[in-house]
């Protein structure tokens, strides 16, 4: 079956042009017309390449009250994300090789955005002992988390990032310290004091500088060498993180923050 979509530009460019896709594949730009296929008016959109999600919440399995496979790769497939990255906070904890080919066979089956599998990085997300790291990448796992769960037992993480760079793999941590976090829903101060809501209050720091608190794991992770990301605990609060080759930490504002990525 052919597909023309007219009346569209490519990224970065200006001029008006059309692109022929059969069976699923692109054909060619600004074929001439075959008087086949069904044509759409791309009415001045831009095409562009299917965006990739590194961090959603997919809730296989043990949540889909919240969401399932179908519901969120729909949803992704519809927004132009053509690869999702699942997280591994569920019911049970993704932190065996079965239940990664389990979740990557289903979402195969369903035809729509493709399935990367994040599994936990320690068992049950627990923090206190690895997870068959080895295996969960020979299953198909694309990265360790413990997202939504802190990794504040420094020797576990240390080995964890250690054991993930001889195995080539991306570490992304949940990059908040739980007990300065304690039980707050808001941030401290004259709202939360007004509502009798407890609040959470960040530790001191320089004007303009983000909290140290936030670097120690990226500071690990250039001593030990695999990658490290940050999840959007940190974005969300106006600062990118990241890990120089030379072990170095950088900490710098941004304007705005739509995900973060390995």
């Amino acid at each position: 079956m052919n597909l023309t979509i007219t009346n569209i530009k490519r990224l970065g460019r200006t001029e008006r042009e059309s692109v022929t896709i059969e069976d699923g594949k692109i054909r060619g730009w600004n074929l001439p017309e075959e008087g086949h296929g069904e044509t759409i008016d791309g009415c001045g959109g831009t095409v562009i390449p299917a965006l990739i999600e590194p961090h959603a919440h997919l809730r296989e399995p043990g949540q889909t009250e919240k969401e399932d496979l179908a519901s969120g790769l729909a949803a992704a497939a519809a927004g132009g994300y053509g690869s999702v990255v699942c997280m591994p906070n569920t019911s049970p904890v993704i932190d065996d090789p079965a239940t990664v080919r389990a979740l990557q066979e289903k979402a195969a089956g369903l035809g729509l955005a493709r399935l990367h599998v994040a599994a936990a990085l320690t068992q049950g997300q627990k923090g206190e002992a690895l997870a068959e790291l080895s295996a969960l990448r020979d299953a198909g796992a694309v990265m360790f988390t413990d997202d939504g769960r802190t990794n504040e037992n420094a020797r576990v993480l240390r080995l964890g990032l250690e054991y993930a760079g001889s195995l080539g793999m991306v570490v992304s941590v949940h990059a908040e310290d739980a007990t300065l976090r304690a039980d707050g829903v808001m941030n401290e101060g004259e709202v939360s004091q007004a509502w009798a809501y407890r609040g959470t209050r960040p530790p001191p720091r320089p004007p303009g500088s983000p909290a140290i608190w936030k670097s120690w794991p990226g500071c690990m992770s250039g001593a030990t060498g695999p990658d490290c990301t940050y999840s959007t605990s940190v974005a969300r609060r106006g600062w990118s993180g990241s890990v120089r080759p030379s072990g170095a930490v950088c900490l710098s504002p941004v304007r705005s923050v739509l995900t973060t990525s390995p």
